[in-house]
């Protein structure tokens, strides 16, 4: 996942109350676009 995405979507996690934001809406739907795409895996090592 690119940087940016993931510090957008964990500071979503810690703080629900962002989740109003546009920014935090649009990068959500780019990670959901990812994986389906199957350019993202969920998944740790």
């Amino acid at each position: 996942m690119p940087e940016n995405l993931k510090k957008i979507i964990e500071h979503a996690w810690e703080d629900r109350s962002a989740l109003d934001q546009d920014e935090i809406r649009v990068a959500i739907r780019r990670v959901i676009e990812l994986l389906d795409k199957g350019e993202l895996r969920v998944a740790e090592p």
